[in-house]
């Protein structure tokens, strides 16, 4: 037996390192690094809207709650991570800014972290950028 172990230690290392590659929750046989059956959950951070929110680094999901009066929502995050995913949801009437992108009020954005910047993936609002001003109509007699 002492004489097989060594040959052991080093089958079970080459075992396990075939499998190691590809990382599964649900499924047996793995296709990529990581493979999810199912949904996958966040629970969201929330904070109400006011002047200026860090939201917490490592955030996957945030919630700006409404509340009363007008004022800018400004947000930032301090640390984001390469390749990191943010869904914010503004449930204020205001528009928030983050990342040099604003959010009207009750809208939602998706952005991802790369190369060093946010990037906006996706939004509810129809919100582009402003064309050329068209010519003044006729005006009437009163």
């Amino acid at each position: 037996m002492k004489k097989n172990f060594p040959l052991t230690i080093i089958t079970l290392f080459f075992a396990f390192q075939s499998y190691a590659q590809n990382v599964g929750i649900g499924t047996n046989n793995p296709q990529t690094k990581l493979q999810v059956e199912g949904a996958i959950s966040s629970t969201p951070v929330s904070a109400p809207a006011q002047a200026a929110y860090a939201i917490p680094n490592n955030t996957s999901v945030f919630r700006l709650t409404a509340v009363g009066g007008n004022q800018a929502n400004g947000l930032s995050m301090a640390a984001p991570h390469e390749g990191q995913y943010l869904i914010i949801y503004n449930e204020d009437n205001d528009a928030a800014v983050f990342a040099g992108f604003t959010l009207s009020g009750g809208a939602t954005m998706t952005l991802n972290y790369i190369n060093g910047a946010w990037r906006l993936t996706g939004r509810s609002d129809a919100f582009g950028p402003s064309g050329t001003q068209g010519p003044t109509g006729a005006q009437g007699n009163t």
